[in-house]
């Protein structure tokens, strides 16, 4: 917790000081963080705190400056919060099915006997429905920063298909995606809508729209290197896992 909090800190202090900058994005990072503690209440309280952060940091960084707030701030805003909260959601059924399997007793014979088994059927389905999940997301958040001006970034999005791809446990199909969300982050704002009238006159520049987009990118990977790490440690659980024996295996005669 002492990382997380000293990332939310930080994160808070350049989101109020820099102008023209959404480094809420940067809150991601902790609730990942979080996670890893295995402690769904805790989760559930540290999103609220972030989500109640990020219009925080909105409404103060526009009281100094003198300036209303404007469409295109809240809607940034809005597009983080709903990140932390599908995050959330999808972190908080992740811990309680991986509780829940821990604590089954049903089909013990499988588990015992196979276990091995048991697990690759569960992760081959699991990582083929998400990476369709995973695709159909994408394609979609892609669609609509092509059709959107190109102060709203739309990217901030790109951390929920990774945390989807880390459901599936699968190193492969995460650093599969990070490249692809990296090259969407800059098709929508090269090939989509330039900067809208209204934008330009509260002096948005496009310097400030590629320091957000590379922002979003950053986060991509830092959520990338957390889940990989997070999957490494698992699989080496299971790999050092003692085999159980079979029931049908009896002790050699003495």
């Amino acid at each position: 917790m002492p990382l997380c909090a000293a990332i939310v800190v930080v994160a808070m202090v350049l989101d109020i000081g820099v102008q023209h900058s959404n480094f809420a994005i940067l809150y991601i990072v902790p609730l990942l963080l979080c996670a890893k503690l295995n402690r769904r209440r805790l989760l559930v309280r540290f999103a609220g705190l972030l989500i109640a952060l990020t219009y925080l940091d909105l409404i103060v960084k526009h009281h100094f400056a003198g300036r209303p707030l404007d469409l295109r701030h809240i809607t940034n805003r809005h597009l983080v919060a709903i990140t932390l909260l599908v995050m959330t959601a999808v972190l908080y059924v992740w811990q309680g099915i991986a509780i829940q399997f821990r604590r089954s007793r049903s089909l013990p014979l499988l588990r015992e006997a196979a276990p091995s088994i048991f697990e690759e059927m569960e992760e081959s389905i699991s990582r083929l429905v998400l990476l369709v999940l995973c695709i159909m997301l994408i394609g979609v958040l892609l669609l609509l920063d092509m059709i959107t001006p190109a102060e709203i970034n739309f990217p901030i999005l790109f951390a929920i298909p990774l945390v989807l791809a880390g459901w599936a446990r699968s190193r492969k199909l995460l650093w599969t995606l990070v490249p692809i969300l990296s090259a969407c982050a800059w098709i929508g704002f090269l090939f989509g809508p330039p900067i809208s009238a209204c934008a330009l006159q509260q002096q948005i520049t496009e310097r400030s729209l590629m320091f957000n987009r590379a922002l979003a990118n950053v986060v991509v990977v830092a959520v990338a290197v957390i889940l990989h790490v997070a999957i490494s440690r698992r699989n080496s659980a299971l790999a050092g896992r003692p085999k159980p024996a079979h029931p049908t295996d009896t002790p050699p005669a003495t």
